[in-house]
Formats: structure tokens, C-alpha cells, sequence
């Protein structure tokens, strides 16, 4: 069975040792998340081009088959640790999203908030676009960026007039 098959939650990294999933288990089921939720394109209408096997493989190295059985929990722990690193920079996330329960918490928090920005419609996904955040909007500038992009999307005036 693979790590993710059950549909296990992939936030609480305790709670998924709690029902016995292991280290490699759990990056496995953190890394399928990542592939799935953060775009590696956005087109200029909004539709996402999410990583594929072949992508991930590509871009740290190794098959395509190596990245599924990363995702399976199928690797050994130092060999999961070995492409952490890399895999951190291809998704814009700190190394420590896959070993830290709190920073991966926060991470998906901050994903969510941004695809959710996104699907607001084209004006806000352009601007974020434009300010260049991805996975790495801070949930302390959330207010600040759901503010310039209210001011763009109600014609409210330039973004920065409101706080």
C-alpha cells in the first residue's frame, strides 16, 4: 500500500506516526502533496501546469521511477534525506518542510492561502504573479496582499492606500 493511498492527512506528521506511518512514509506523502498543489506553470489565462513524475525526476536527477517510490515511502531514509534538498529549491519551500511537523503546517497553510487568491480570478492571480509570491507569502503579509489585491479587483484605488 502506498503511503498516500489511504487518504491520510499530510499536515500532522504526528498524527500520521501515530497510525504508524514512517519517516520515509510521511516525506513520501508530503512531496505527493507539493506536486499536486504547487504550479510549475501558470499560463496567462490561469490554468496551472502542475509537476509531473518526469518533472520532479528531471529537474533533481534521478527516474521517474525513483520519484514515485520517493512518494510510495519506498526510500531509505538517507537516501530520502540525500534529495531533500534539491527537491526543497525545485518547490520553493524550506528543507524543513518535510522534517518539521510545525513548518510543514505553516507551508500548506501558505499554500492554500495563495491557491485560494488565485482562483479568485485572473486579476489576482496576476498579481500575484506580479509580486512574485508563490510558496513563500508569510501568513503575517497575507492581510497587506488580500488588501492590494482588493483595491486592484474593486477599483479601490492603488494598492498602496489601503492598510
Amino acid at each position: 500500500m502506498s503511503a498516500q493511498s489511504d487518504g491520510l492527512p499530510f499536515t500532522d506528521s504526528s498524527e500520521l506516526r501515530a497510525k504508524g506511518r514512517t519517516a520515509a512514509q510521511i516525506f513520501g506523502i508530503k512531496l505527493n502533496h507539493l506536486r499536486r498543489t504547487v504550479p510549475r506553470r501558470v499560463d496567462e489565462d490561469g490554468t496551472r501546469h502542475y509537476y509531473t513524475l518526469e518533472d520532479v525526476a528531471n529537474a533533481i536527477g534521478v527516474t521517474r521511477q525513483y520519484v514515485s517510490k520517493l512518494e510510495q515511502g519506498a526510500v531509505a531514509n538517507g537516501m530520502v534525506m540525500n534529495k531533500a534538498e534539491r527537491l526543497a529549491e525545485l518547490f520553493d519551500v524550506p528543507g524543513s518542510y518535510f522534517f518539521d511537523n510545525e513548518a510543514s503546517k505553516v507551508i500548506n497553510a501558505e499554500i492554500d492561502a495563495i491557491r485560494a487568491i488565485a482562483a479568485a480570478g485572473p486579476e489576482a492571480a496576476m498579481a500575484l504573479r506580479v509580486l512574485g509570491h508563490r510558496a513563500s507569502t508569510s501568513p503575517e503579509d497575507m492581510p497587506r496582499l488580500l488588501a492590494a489585491l482588493r483595491s486592484v479587483t474593486e477599483g479601490a484605488g492603488p494598492a498602496g492606500e489601503v492598510d
